[in-house]
């Protein structure tokens, strides 16, 4: 009965009937309701946009433990060119920024204005600057050949034409990158 509950509120969270949520798990009884039993999901209890809520919630919980392992994996070093496609909010490139000093390069690229405006609004880090893009994976305004490393964390499956951003990811990493 619990999931009953839950699926009947968090269904009108998403503008879904009770009586639609009952047809669609198969209770041929009336649901009751038990006013000390109303279930709020947690994300109704958040506030701010949702780039605010992804660099609240999301980056720390999945995002932010695998970011120094992709820099490693990456073997991102002093001096090196890096660019991060679908960068989010930076929690990438800013671990990018630090590793790879004044020397090197950093930019991170996303489509979303909303994510590079919270980005933009953390506090900067040591290292190269980073370089805030607003364009699409699909078509970057970048030169051939630009970058040692080009790295995204968490956005190809966010790609329309995956394969379209992944000739664009190859067109602007050095031969050798």
């Amino acid at each position: 009965m619990f999931v009953v509950y839950q699926s009947v509120d968090a269904a009108a969270g998403f503008g879904v009937s009770a009586g639609a949520v009952v047809e669609m798990i198969g209770v041929t009884s009336p649901v009751k309701r038990d006013p000390g039993m109303e279930y709020h999901p947690p994300w109704q209890e958040v506030g701010g946009s949702a780039a605010e809520v992804y660099e609240r919630q999301l980056v720390p919980a999945m995002l932010a433990p695998w970011a120094p392992k992709l820099i490693d994996l990456a073997e991102v070093r002093p001096g090196t060119h890096v660019l991060d496609v679908a960068c989010g909010t930076g929690v990438v490139i800013r671990l990018a920024a630090e590793r790879v000093g004044t020397a090197g390069r950093v930019v991170g690229l996303d489509i979303n204005a909303a994510m590079l405006s919270v980005a933009r609004g953390l506090p900067p880090v040591g290292g190269a600057s980073v370089e805030w893009l607003e364009a699409s994976a699909l078509e970057m305004p970048l030169p051939d050949a630009t970058f040692d490393v080009v790295l995204c964390q968490h956005g190809v499956q966010q790609f329309p034409d995956r394969p379209d951003a992944l000739r664009e990811m190859r067109r602007v990493v050095i031969p050798a990158g």
